[in-house]
């Protein structure tokens, strides 16, 4: 098969990520976009060409499951959009499929927008990734939580992670990324008690709710 690390994005947007990392070579990569037309308009407009790449066009969820005897090297949770999430993409029975589908060191990486100044959507995630992978780490742009409002939260889970404390982007920008320790992570939950997301109950809609 290809050298590198097989990757597996759920959710395919603008492709800009999967393209990019097909682009480097760095392995066989999976999209499952629920949405051809997606797929299309990332031809049409985004120059991406789709067929260097396998792409499912069913929920990432249901591709997952399918893909039984497969394993990923990082698995890759996309389909949010703002107040757009959804809910049976944030379970602790989601991420136990991942993790299964994970290889040995794999990563699952997944973002979250929420308030900076409340953070209930990002602890009650944090609760049910800690419910299922060994290792969790959420990540944020130094200047985007600063602001105090809406922010991006990039959260990690695997059986371990790197300690890194910050990672700055090359380029010009060089923006700087800051790793949330794990004090500040059990504050946050201690704080907010925030209920375990499962297939039963995940009001992440309520948690989110006050996001402007």
């Amino acid at each position: 098969g290809e050298g590198g690390f097989a990757a597996f994005f759920i959710g395919g947007g603008t492709y800009s990520v999967p393209w990019a990392w097909r682009d480097y070579g760095t392995g066989p990569i999976t999209v499952a976009e629920i949405d051809p037309a997606v797929t299309r308009l990332a031809g049409t407009d985004f120059w991406v060409d789709t067929t260097t790449m396998r792409v499912m066009h069913e929920d990432g969820r249901i591709a997952l499951n399918r893909l039984a005897d497969e394993r990923f090297d990082v698995v890759i949770g996309d389909a949010f959009t703002d107040i757009a999430v959804p809910q049976h993409l944030i379970t602790r029975e989601f991420l136990a499929l991942v993790k299964r589908r994970l290889s040995p060191g794999g990563v699952y990486l997944m973002n979250l927008v929420d308030r900076a100044d409340r953070r209930d959507a990002l602890a009650a995630m944090v609760a049910t990734m800690r419910a299922v992978f060994p290792s969790v780490q959420v990540w944020v742009e130094s200047e985007d939580i600063a602001a105090g409002g809406r922010t991006t939260f990039v959260l990690a889970g695997a059986d371990t992670l790197d300690a890194d404390e910050g990672l700055r982007e090359p380029g010009p920008l060089g923006r700087m990324f800051l790793r949330m320790t794990g004090a500040e992570l059990d504050r946050l939950i201690a704080a907010r008690n925030p209920p375990l997301l499962t297939d039963d109950y995940a009001p992440i809609d309520r948690l989110i709710a006050a996001i402007d």
